[in-house]
Formats: C-alpha cells, structure tokens, sequence
C-alpha cells in the first residue's frame, strides 16, 4: 500500500469519512469511498473525491460500485463518471457498475 493515497475526513476528533486510491498505467483506480451514515449529504464524499482528482493526474479515473448504492452512483455521476461495464455478483442479486471519468487532454497551443 505505500503507493497507494488514503484520506480521511475528520470533524471533532472522529473520522467521518475515508476515500483510498492508487495510479497504475495511466488509471487512477479509487475503492472504499466512505461516508458516516449522520454525516452523509454534506458534501464530504464529493470534497474527498475532488481531493483524490487534484492529487493524481491520470488518463482516466475508474472506480466500482453495488447497484444498490444508489447515493454513491448519483454522486459519481455529479461527479462526470459514467458507467462503462457491468457484472453479476454471485451472492444475491446484485450488479456491479465499473464507473470512469475520462480526464480531457487539453492540446498545447
């Protein structure tokens, strides 16, 4: 995990929300988004995403999420992430959404 960012949010002493990731081959992979469910709807998942994009500067950003997440599937949509595949998940009746956000390659001039 050395090359790998975790942050955390932290509001009186307690961490209220985490958010990890790593770049590999021009991909930034983000996992484990995290949010304490009183503290949700505050804006603290999109300011550790937004901290995520700012410190890596990849091609493209790729994350995973359940179906049934349907909070964390609307913020990453506000976000610019769009999904680009999908699987079954064996146990229950769940897909899984691969989700990017493609970075814009600003040509020199």
């Amino acid at each position: 995990f050395k090359d790998h960012l975790f942050l955390k949010a932290v509001s009186e002493n307690m961490i209220i929300g985490t958010v990890r990731a790593h770049e590999e081959n021009g991909t930034c992979y983000i996992g484990k988004l995290a949010v304490y469910p009183e503290m949700q709807n505050r804006g603290i998942g999109t300011v550790l995403m937004q901290e995520v994009e700012k410190y890596y500067k990849p091609v493209r950003f790729e994350l995973f999420v359940g179906s049934k997440s349907e909070n964390n599937i609307h913020l990453y949509k506000k976000l610019g992430y769009r999904i680009f595949k999908t699987d079954k998940y064996e146990c229950g009746n769940i897909e899984i959404f691969y989700m990017e956000k493609i970075v814009e390659q600003l040509s020199k001039v």
